[in-house]
């Protein structure tokens, strides 16, 4: 065996032994704590005479540090209604001096079809320490 390939396998066999060790049955288990905080985009979708729009999808993604990405996404419910929940990463992947409740994160708004929204905007989504904290950000949209 080579030298590259020795110490392939001692990088790679702890790996293998803390996943062996952290799975059972198919199911992960970590101990990263609870979400460092959580934000939300709430909001009426409407069809441009007004009326409530139904089952419309609704996503937040293309978000600033810390999330990097997507948030989350809804369909709206019957009144055009949605609400969009979102966590960050747990307490123990971030630095203890992190605040949730001054963190402000803008992300992008898509209404309409994966691939095909009907409306793109912004948003800047609040975040909380605790889920009881929370202030939805909100946005209601008027589809062309």
């Amino acid at each position: 065996m080579s030298m590259r390939h020795r110490v392939s396998v001692l990088i790679l066999l702890p790996l293998l032994l803390i996943g062996a060790t952290a799975c059972r049955d198919g199911t992960i288990f970590d101990d990263w704590g609870p979400p460092a905080g959580y934000g939300a985009v709430a909001g009426v979708i409407r069809d441009s005479s007004g009326t409530s729009a139904p089952n419309i999808l609704v996503a937040v993604s293309i978000c600033e540090s810390p999330i990097a990405g997507f948030l989350g996404e809804a369909a709206s419910d019957g009144q055009g209604r949605y609400r969009i929940d979102g966590r960050l990463a747990p307490v123990g992947l971030v630095p203890s001096s992190f605040n949730a409740d001054t963190l402000r994160v803008k992300c992008e708004l898509f209404v309409g079809p994966r691939g095909a929204a009907l409306v793109r905007d912004t948003v800047t989504v609040p975040f909380s320490r605790s889920p009881g904290g929370v202030h939805p950000a909100q946005r209601d949209v008027t589809l062309p």
